[in-house]
């Protein structure tokens, strides 16, 4: 046998320019069909990938001229402020719903999360860690410090009719509530005067304080424990040690020669947390805040045996605990929904996003952006000890910079705890599994800036981890009409038709507006090359067709002769059918694997220059390379479809007499 495969070798090697022009053949037919395979698959495979990838959603945003207290009112009426977006309480989105071209609405959440020992951070340091000359502080600057005088003698503390009284108190402190602030060896004490006291009725209060019927005067003594609610000022100070920034609150005298790091200044009468929250707003630029109303608080300075087992201090006590370790909290079902995330404001940073299988069965995950990560030191990993609650009050601000409105910096929320937060509803552990990056906008279309609200610190949670969560209000960075790809300009003509961002008088105006990540544009690119692979496809596989039939009909019959020859020196039919494959396997497998290298090779180069600029703004990674496996089971059937045809075209001679094998004219 072996004796035969090297005389039909011979015989095949014997016409060289032959045997050149079957392997170029076959060759350049399994290359341009590696190719088109390729292509086309690629092609279909992005398509598929892009499907997935982007996410065609549809913002709102709710306007109105409004008055300081976020009123509607008429353009022309004195109080109007001008024209600001508006929380809404509630909103019927049924006639959106019944769109076609809508997929769902997803009304994320935001609730504060109480983490014990860790400060949240809300300062601007630049990289030298110095505060900029243009920072703007935003804090819980209020406490409850649990204090005794630090004299042997009691400190009497006159009271004007009238006017503020400011006394100098030295102190020790034995406990405070915001562990954000420390303080100094003195209190500076500012008090309102007797007549603003008596309209806010405490002036029993301050007998009780007293022990004694006096009003005239507060009298404070040694070795007895008070409790005083307190608003301080800020200022920031760097430990030398840790290299944290902390508060230390700071007295500024009227003669502006502070400030003064050995003392504070105190503001009795905080309401802060005792209020009911309203909108209203800061006209210097666009943002929103909530802010407490006029109801009566208790005198912020007690002795602490009066006020122990008393629910309204414990309440007031942990309001600026829990306040000064808030963190903001946003709820959602997927965080690639968050218009900030879809226009590319946000981005993953380190570690993964959190999967669709987490959101869905409310896995206890988290995502944390790098700026926070990177004060509190954390990592991907780290489990975070939030008590979650729900609150009425915080600070959304959106600052929005050069003209025009071009560009828009997300800077920070606060969610202040406050008497009405109605304690925690949910207290459960959260594993870091994600940290995201936050850039800057550069367009944001014809909708409020706040809708691309994403405060770097924020934690995202899945919806499903917290599902006791209350509902918030509807706000536009909360709200995301998810559409079906390619429909958005459906989507707008129908809701143009539908008359919902029409102007109204007396209510508010809706803008829409809808974003596709630049779905359409690489959609119809990858659509254009997979019309193009397929027509690739169909001409390879014809030639490749034609090429194998006409070369493996031709190979069979170059070796009819030798067939012969060799049945008539002994060699059995089996014998001859078995040589003749052998050579068809030596010169197919050769052109196979060299069509199947070329033709990888020459994919890879192909598909990214067709891919182009598609593959650079894509959300998604665009194949453009070959398939391995791909390549290899192409070369493999062409390889078994020549030997196949070759062994048909054989066996049609092959049973044959040896003389009839031979050519006429030799017989």
């Amino acid at each position: 046998m072996k004796t035969a495969i090297q005389i039909f070798l011979k015989q095949t090697q014997r016409g060289t320019k032959r045997l050149v022009l079957q392997l170029v053949l076959l060759c350049a037919a399994v290359t341009f069909l590696v190719v088109s395979l390729n292509l086309y698959q690629n092609s279909t495979s992005n398509l598929l990938s892009v499907e997935n990838a982007y996410t065609t959603i549809a913002t709102m945003d709710f306007r109105a001229y409004v008055n300081s207290a976020g009123e509607i009112v008429s353009p022309e009426d004195p109080s109007c402020v001008g024209q600001h977006w508006l929380s809404l309480e509630d909103y019927d989105f049924s006639q959106l719903l019944a769109l076609d071209s809508v997929k769902n609405i997803e009304l994320r959440t935001r609730v504060g999360a109480y983490i014990p020992g860790s400060i949240p951070h809300y300062g601007v340091i630049d990289k030298d860690n110095k505060l900029p000359d243009d920072w703007m502080e935003i804090s819980p600057s209020t406490d409850v410090i649990k204090f005794v005088l630090d004299t042997e003698e009691p400190v009497v503390i006159p009271l004007k009719e009238k006017d503020w009284t400011a006394a100098r108190v030295p102190f020790r402190i034995l406990e405070n509530s915001n562990s954000m602030l420390r303080y100094p060896g003195k209190i500076s004490f500012r008090i309102q005067g007797i007549q603003q006291l008596r309209e806010w009725g405490v002036l029993d209060e301050i007998r009780r304080l007293n022990r004694n019927d006096s009003i005239d005067s507060i009298t404070l003594y040694p070795d007895v424990e008070y409790v005083v609610a307190v608003n301080v000022g800020e200022v920031w100070e760097k430990d030398s040690q840790t290299g944290v920034f902390t508060w230390v609150a700071n007295h500024l005298p009227s003669s502006g020669d502070g400030p003064f790091p050995d003392v504070i200044e105190c503001h009795l009468f905080d309401r802060h947390f005792f209020g009911e929250y309203k909108d209203a707003y800061l006209y210097e630029g666009y943002a929103a805040m909530t802010v407490p109303g006029e109801t009566k608080a208790p005198f912020p300075l007690q002795r602490c045996e009066d006020v122990e087992g008393d629910a309204l201090w414990e309440t007031y006590t942990n309001c600026f605990k829990y306040s000064s370790n808030a963190f903001a909290v946003t709820l959602t079902n997927d965080h690639r929904l968050i218009p900030a995330w879809n226009q590319r404001g946000m981005y993953l940073h380190a570690g993964r996003r959190i999967t669709a299988e987490e959101y869905a069965s409310g896995a206890k995950v988290c995502m944390v952006s790098a700026e926070m990560a990177d004060y509190q030191g954390w990592k991907v990993g780290d489990t975070l000890d939030m008590h979650l609650y729900a609150h009425e009050g915080f600070w959304d601000e959106t600052s929005v910079i050069e003209e025009n409105r071009t560009h828009v910096q997300n800077v920070l929320q606060i969610p202040f705890y406050n008497q009405n937060c109605g304690g925690f509803f949910e207290e459960d552990s959260y594993t870091i599994v994600g940290i995201y990056g936050l850039s800057q906008f550069t367009e944001f279309g014809d909708v409020a800036p706040e809708v691309f609200f994403a405060p770097w610190n924020t934690i995202y949670i899945p919806a499903n981890a917290a599902p006791d969560a209350p509902k918030g209000p509807i706000q536009p960075s909360l709200l995301t009409i998810v559409l079906k790809n390619g429909r958005h300009l459906e989507f707008e003509k129908a809701v143009e038709e539908l008359g919902l961002t029409e102007e109204k008088p007396g209510t508010y105006k809706i803008t829409i507006e809808a974003f596709d990540q630049g779905y359409g544009k690489i959609k119809l690119s990858l659509i254009e090359m997979n019309r193009n692979a397929k027509l690739l496809l169909g001409l390879s596989s014809v030639l490749l067709a034609v090429t194998l039939v006409m070369m493996a009909f031709l190979f069979s019959r170059q070796h009819k002769h030798s067939a012969g020859i060799l049945r008539m020196l002994g060699g059995s039919k089996g014998q001859a059918f078995a040589a003749i494959l052998a050579c068809a396997a030596t010169v197919v497998m050769t052109s196979g694997v060299a069509g199947a290298l070329i033709g990888g090779g020459l994919t890879s180069i192909i598909g990214r220059r067709v891919l182009g600029s598609a593959a650079e703004s894509a959300v998604v990674t665009l194949h453009a390379g070959a398939d391995r496996l791909l390549t290899l089971l192409t070369a493999l059937s062409c390889i078994v479809l020549f030997l196949l045809l070759t062994a048909i075209f054989t066996a049609t001679y092959i049973g044959k007499e040896p003389r009839q094998l031979l050519p006429e004219d030799k017989g």
